[in-house]
């Protein structure tokens, strides 16, 4: 008996053991509902984000919508042309980074402009911009030539502005 009662309480263990195992969760992610997620995610495989690029090769204002892809394309607007001129969002609009420390990537993708043309960034209203060019000097930090390209990250800081840090790569190839 004291037998049958150690094997039954064995199989018991394991039978709630084998329940208690959560299976892996192989669905893509989705939206979170209700609080946001605390700790840190881990993605097996990699991330994939953004939704295409906005092309452009005219001079202009950017929208937030145009940010929020994750990608600027710019292309050539026949020969001759030497400067494009971006002048980031006003710090207000960009809702995509709604809290201080929110941040948010794009990337700037000139590599199909010539070598001579520069594409400038002007800060929008309530908008600063840093960081360094392709040589990693800070001069210049807003110019991005042509055939190179720039990833840009857009934070929002404590005091409601948003800091854009820009750094500029060449290519390697």
């Amino acid at each position: 008996m004291k037998d049958l009662v150690t094997v039954a309480a064995v199989l018991g263990l394991i039978v709630v053991g084998f329940f208690a195992v959560t299976k892996e969760d192989t669905a893509p992610l989705q939206g979170f509902s209700g609080n946001e997620p605390t700790e840190l995610i881990i993605a097996k495989g990699g991330v994939t984000y953004g939704e295409g690029c906005f092309a452009t090769s005219t001079s202009g204002v950017l929208l937030t919508q145009d940010l929020e892809n994750g990608c600027i394309y710019g292309t050539a607007a026949g020969a001759g042309q030497a400067v494009i001129s971006f002048t980031l969002p006003a710090s207000s609009t960009m809702t995509m980074i709604p809290k201080k420390g929110n941040c948010h990537e794009w990337f700037y993708d000139a590599s199909d402009l010539t070598a001579a043309t520069t594409t400038t960034f002007v800060a929008g209203p309530g908008h600063d911009v840093v960081g360094l060019d392709a040589t990693g000097a800070g001069t210049g930090a807003d110019v991005v030539d042509g055939a190179e390209f720039a990833r840009m990250t857009s934070c929002r800081e404590t005091n409601g502005d948003v800091v854009t840090f820009i750094q500029e790569y060449i290519h390697a190839d």
